[in-house]
């Protein structure tokens, strides 16, 4: 077997689908006295290069959940090497940094958004390393 082509710049994302034939928006919307709520949905986190769009990983579960957990085991069903890993700020996490940087040797970058707002800088070496990267004004 060959060696495993590289993914210069991937990224990853989770969305959550509908479970019903009706959207909860019209469930909402409807002439119903008492609107009817769906406790958990489908939830998929997706691993893709961001220059072809293939997807690479995948991980379905029951949401709805917080991303941050979805990341190491959507890493895990990832078909090839990744270089550098964007997301959003939901897989923000001195975790998620650790898991992709020192375990994984993915450059990672989240911005810092998660948790309260503060002047101070963030708490974990590699989210202060993004708050940097991210308000730098090169």
């Amino acid at each position: 077997m060959g060696k495993k082509k590289k993914v210069q710049i991937g990224s990853i994302d989770s969305t959550g689908f509908e479970a019903r034939h009706v959207s909860q928006y019209f469930l909402q919307r409807s002439e119903q006295d008492k609107p009817i709520y769906a406790r958990f949905h489908p939830k998929l986190t997706v691993i893709c290069d961001c220059e072809t769009h293939l997807i690479h990983g995948f991980h379905a579960t029951k949401g709805p959940k917080p991303d941050n957990r979805q990341l190491q085991p959507t890493l895990k069903k990832t078909i090839t090497e990744i270089d550098k890993l964007l997301g959003d700020a939901g897989f923000d996490g001195e975790p998620n940094h650790r898991i992709c940087r020192e375990e994984n040797n993915i450059r990672s970058f989240f911005p810092p958004l998660i948790g309260r707002p503060t002047q101070k800088p963030p708490s974990g070496y590699w989210r202060r390393k993004m708050k940097h990267y991210f308000n730098d004004p090169q």
